[in-house]
């Protein structure tokens, strides 16, 4: 077993390292651990570093640290250890466990030069983790399970026991005459993992008593198959998929011309990079929602996704964009006089008459309006849903929104447009700078006016 150990360890560690932090529990999967990484350590000539976190989740916990501080100084072993102060959480506490103890590494890792931290992870934890992730609903790549070596918060993590069964482990603890300790907590089948360990397991294994290798040989597979997918999709993405300074933008139209499977590990492996990594979740059910919304004939749609993020189709253009505010505080300006000038988020706005504006600088753009002196007070606001505006001599009306998706104005610059609004809030134009819609009115005594618009510079 010391062979293959140390076998393991020369092929995962495959960079120049001087220290070895061995995280250690005090159950017999880490005091095995232990005991290997110091027989390779003096291989090898590294430091071994004891890093130990207790929980404060047992009583006998405080003991089992006091031992295993008192282990380490027999042996001329540097023993690191924190704990877990303050009150516990009383939903996920599996998960909070395992992120402040990962903190604790850390903060270990990073006090010695050259490290690498190994774990105890044997092949029951293997097959128990690819379970909990087939049952959860887990992605393809992710029922690798547990992997032998990769980086976790800027550390390198390596596992080389998860050749070994726990039975292996029992059995050399005993040879070795290692003293260990059984957490009382591992036999409680209210945490899933322990179900997996004490109920699952075992009756695939009564099945099949070569069930464990069979998982290993899963998640060997997986991972090549993960590793050929990753290289053909890296080719394609580069192709279909460019990144902008709020996101990404993919090519709808070269997308489209994609097989099925290819579309859909392309989005994933964009979620992965772009979402994943940073901490937002995006589950099984937006990723549908997202496929069928690029397959359908329909040209605009979205789908909201975690921390502010969405995946917008709009006109043979997608895209995964974090959502912000807009650029355009909300406008809402009373005009009095039949000559003003109304300052606007992104430049200026001046309302004239037609001989008065004759003595105007030349705006940026310009557009008339014929109203009745009886019109005013003038509004311009932010449209909202529901505003309607006339759009042919007949008087009728056409909504806003409609407008704004019949000229192909992209959904994310909608909000920034304006609307002109009378004293009996009839809307007489919608407007954004360079581009605007106007009221068609019937033909009364009206004065011309004159809106000229000035971008800021």
């Amino acid at each position: 077993m010391n062979a293959e150990f140390n076998k393991r360890c020369a092929m995962l560690v495959v960079q120049p390292v001087e220290t070895i932090i061995v995280a250690v529990s005090g159950g017999v999967d880490s005091i095995v651990l232990l005991d290997l990484s110091r027989e390779y350590a003096d291989q090898t000539n590294k430091k071994v570093v004891v890093a130990h976190f207790n929980h404060k989740l047992r009583p006998e916990s405080d003991e089992e640290e006091k031992w295993l501080k008192n282990y380490c100084e027999n042996k001329g072993l540097e023993f690191v250890s924190d704990v877990w102060v303050g009150p516990k959480p009383k939903k996920n506490i599996e998960s909070q466990a395992r992120k402040v103890r990962y903190d604790f590494f850390k903060k270990v890792y990073d006090s010695y030069p050259s490290p690498v931290l190994v774990t105890g992870h044997h092949k029951n934890d293997l097959a128990e983790t690819i379970l909990m992730k087939l049952t959860s609903g887990s992605r393809f790549k992710n029922l690798v399970g547990i992997k032998g070596r990769n980086e976790l918060d800027g550390m390198l993590v390596v596992r080389p026991m998860l050749d070994f069964t726990k039975n292996q482990l029992y059995i050399y603890a005993e040879a070795n005459h290692l003293k260990y300790f059984e957490d009382t907590t591992n036999t409680d089948t209210r945490y899933k993992r322990n179900r997996m360990r004490h109920k699952i397991v075992p009756s695939f294994l009564d099945e099949n008593p070569r069930f464990l290798n069979q998982m290993a040989k899963f998640s060997k597979e997986v991972t090549f198959a993960a590793d050929i997918i990753d290289k053909h999709i890296e080719v394609i993405s580069e192709k279909v998929i460019s990144e902008k300074e709020m996101g990404w933008e993919i090519d709808l139209v070269s997308f489209l011309t994609l097989a099925e499977s290819e579309r859909h590990f392309v989005l994933e492996s964009l979620f992965q990079d772009a979402l994943i990594e940073s901490g937002s979740r995006v589950t099984d059910r937006q990723v549908e929602a997202i496929e069928k919304m690029l397959a359908s004939h329909r040209p605009n749609g979205r789908v909201d996704l975690e921390n502010d993020w969405q995946f917008i189709k709009s006109y043979g253009i997608a895209s995964l964009t974090k959502v912000k505010a807009s650029d355009m505080p909300p406008v809402n300006v009373l005009i009095t006089s039949k000559v003003e000038s109304i300052g606007l988020p992104n430049g200026k706005l001046i309302i004239s008459s037609i001989a008065d504006s004759e003595a105007c600088a030349k705006g940026d753009h310009e557009f008339e309006l014929e109203l009745k002196k009886e019109q005013f007070p003038l509004v311009v606001r932010n449209w909202q849903h529901g505003d309607r505006i006339v759009f042919n001599q007949e008087g009728q009306r056409k909504k806003v929104s409609r407008i704004l998706i019949d000229k192909k104005i992209p959904r994310e610059r909608r909000s920034d447009f304006l609307v002109l609004i009378d004293n009996k809030k009839e809307i007489l134009s919608l407007f954004l700078g360079e581009e605007s819609y106007l009221s068609i009115g019937s033909e009364t005594d009206k004065i011309h006016y004159r809106l000229t618009y000035f971008s800021e510079e």
